[in-house]
């Protein structure tokens, strides 16, 4: 499965219960704080509560977690396109990024630092 195809699958998934796209968007960005929060939280009981050790069960509950952030990064993403797409001017061209495109990007650009030794350092633009 492609990150479009997730991403085409996710959008079949989203409900909301208002049709204020404000408050959409921010149930996409508090969703994605949310799941990240739950992957944190299975980390640090594996770590507390579980002597450090990384059980099947506890390495499957991370990986489902983990498909919930993906569900919500998919979601706000198609959030923020919809958004952006309403903020330009009547007429202008809307072009907006898919899963896979950004993922790719992110790929090439920490390629790129590492070509150029520069994975390390502060800021995205290194």
């Amino acid at each position: 499965m492609t990150f479009d195809d997730f991403a085409a699958n996710a959008a079949k998934t989203v409900f909301y219960r208002t049709d204020n796209n404000d408050a959409n968007l921010l149930y996409a960005v508090a969703s994605l704080a949310g799941e990240t929060g739950e992957v944190c939280e299975v980390i640090k009981k594996t770590i507390s509560t579980y002597d450090n050790k990384l059980t099947h069960d506890r390495y499957e509950l991370v990986t489902k977690e983990l498909g919930d952030v993906l569900w919500s990064v998919s979601t706000l993403l198609n959030e923020l396109n919809l958004w952006y797409a309403r903020s330009l001017p009547a007429g202008e061209t809307v072009v907006v990024h898919s899963l896979g495109t950004i993922a790719k990007a992110n790929n090439d650009k920490l390629a790129d630092r590492a070509a150029r030794g520069v994975l390390h350092g502060d800021g995205d633009n290194r």
